[in-house]
């Protein structure tokens, strides 16, 4: 049977709320099958999403090796200032 999104949502909706998706299969007439399936289609990302976070993430690591990278040329020269008095 096809179930339009508005429908889904208020379900999905629905099992949020109540916590029970056996009980709100039960109330719509449909397996609770049907409803697992919506929830695990839900909670997998699409692949654009997962390639613009990937590239946020290696920006992010980037940024953070070259400012590791600083902060380990300066504590070398801190150290060797000391070591010189």
């Amino acid at each position: 049977m096809k179930y339009s999104p508005e429908l889904k949502e208020q379900i999905l909706q629905e099992v949020k709320e109540s916590k029970s998706i056996v009980a709100v299969a039960k109330k719509h007439d449909m397996p609770d099958s049907t409803i697992y399936n919506w929830l695990s289609k839900k909670r997998l990302k699409p692949v654009s999403d997962l390639a613009s976070e990937n590239k946020k993430l290696k920006a992010q690591l980037l940024k953070t090796k070259q400012t590791n990278d600083i902060l380990k040329d300066m504590l070398k020269k801190s150290c060797h200032i000391f070591d010189s008095d």
